[in-house]
């Protein structure tokens, strides 16, 4: 089996498996230059050939392209081109850089269970990415695990707990504590999760939240049915993740006038429409107030002509200065450090010329499709409490044997420095082995199912 006669080479891994004909992972290696910025150009030139191999072999490893860090793994998530999806869950997690978070942060000596990422959530994600910046000295494996595998040896040895589960369903109960637990694989406390210490007031959230989830959700809907390419935010204006595509419009003050602007207009890619959703009304103001800029040039043209002339042979380039530390207080409230994830003023410049925007603000945001918003209401967490389905559960020989499939499916290799694994998250579980210290610096990035 070849590469893609261009950009990739096929290569090996410890752990590999060949499943219906398919190298499972395949390991996909540079055929010529190597580097972040290299492996995101590639991806972006054989795309549709990429996600086929992701389709088909259900893991991708892409190694030995030396991706060095989390502004370099953004990019190579972005060059994938699949539009990202918020983590919902109660792993404690930490956000990175633009679409980049930590793997769970929970105790090093257990071991995660294999899952689909967030696959009980409503809107879970179709891919997970992950991305390899220090590999741990012993242990740390990400088992991953076909699981039509498993589906298919389960109903071969147990046919009628099969059909009893497909009959009658399966739901799962989750109890959050109140506090955080740093010890925890799942220590995200409710009162964290719904910033309120009065449990009937975060059970209100709860109800408010599912139903700020179904008009964000309509509101994505309503984006994506316009079918237009979306687009990603890049600009200082402190703004929050919703829902698919959907990000809060600007989140400075309230009683500031965000002066006339096309939107993004002064980075290279902007965007050609911009749709906003209001969801709560204000009680007085909020208007968004836009102008034919047609009419404008119209009117500048005939009244300061040879102004217009002297800017058209000209130009004319803007100048922004951001502060260091980020303001709340402020309409342009990102600052460069948390902007470029460095307090090194030179460093920051470096990645400024590196990412080639002459502007001091993150070039690795995230926005919708674009610049609209949700007027109210975050996405909330995954309900912290259920109930059963039915009362009668699948019987405990069964239930252990499907354990001991799954193990016996996994697949598994030692992490390398660079590595970036793509996994079909529709077809495969996985998990983490425990390790030993100092944490393994793994990145993760999510997209949405098609």
């Amino acid at each position: 089996m070849g590469g893609d006669g261009e950009f990739f080479s096929v290569g090996e891994c410890d752990g590999q498996k060949t499943i219906d004909g398919e190298q499972v992972p395949l390991v996909l290696t540079p055929a010529g230059e190597r580097g972040g910025e290299a492996l995101a150009a590639a991806l972006r030139a054989r795309r549709e050939w990429v996600e086929a191999k992701v389709v088909a072999s259900s893991a991708v490893l892409l190694r030995g392209f030396g991706v060095r860090d989390a502004a370099e793994f953004d990019a190579v998530v972005g060059a994938l081109g699949w539009p990202d999806i918020r983590y919902v869950g109660p792993a404690p997690r930490t956000h990175v850089h633009g679409r980049v978070w930590t793997a769970n942060e929970g105790p090093l000596d257990e071991f995660i269970y294999y899952h689909h990422e967030m696959v009980l959530i409503k809107e879970f994600p179709g891919k997970v990415i992950l991305f390899c910046e220090v590999a741990p000295p012993e242990g740390g494996e990400t088992p991953f695990v076909p699981s039509f595998r498993v589906t298919e040896r389960v109903m071969a040895e147990f046919p009628e707990m099969v059909e009893e589960l497909d009959e009658k369903g399966l739901r799962y109960t989750f109890t959050a504590l109140s506090k955080n637990d740093t010890k925890s694989m799942r220590g995200r406390g409710w009162e964290d999760a719904f910033a309120t210490t009065d449990k009937a007031e975060a059970e209100k959230r709860v109800r408010i939240r599912k139903r700020a989830m179904w008009y964000d959700a309509r509101f994505d809907a309503v984006v994506g049915a316009l079918g237009w390419p979306d687009i990603r935010y890049v600009g200082p204006a402190p703004r929050t993740h919703v829902h698919g595509r959907v990000w809060t419009a600007n989140e400075g003050p309230l009683d500031e006038f965000i002066y006339y602007h096309h939107e993004m207009v002064l980075i290279k890619e902007f965007p050609g429409k911009v749709i906003l959703f209001c969801e709560v009304a204000p009680p007085e103001g909020g208007e968004t107030p836009f102008v034919p800029s047609f009419r404008v040039t119209e009117r500048v043209m005939a009244e300061f002509p040879e102004m217009v002339e002297e800017l058209d042979e000209k130009g004319l380039r803007y100048t922004f200065t951001a502060l260091s530390k980020n303001d709340t207080k402020s309409m342009r409230g990102r600052g460069w450090e948390d902007a470029f994830a460095t307090t090194d003023k030179a460093e920051a410049e470096k990645r400024v010329r590196i990412r080639k925007r002459a502007m001091w603000y993150d070039a690795r945001g995230s926005g919708a499709g674009d610049g609209g918003g949700v007027a109210g209401g975050r996405r909330g967490e995954d309900d912290p409490g259920a109930e059963e389905v039915d009362a009668s559960l699948p019987g405990a020989a069964g239930a252990a044997r499907c354990g001991e499939i799954i193990e016996e499916e996994s697949i598994q290799f030692r992490w390398e420095v660079g590595d970036v694994l793509i996994l079909d998250n529709l077809a495969t579980l996985h998990g983490r082995r425990p390790s030993l210290p100092p944490r393994r610096s793994c990145k993760v990035g999510l997209s949405q199912r098609d």
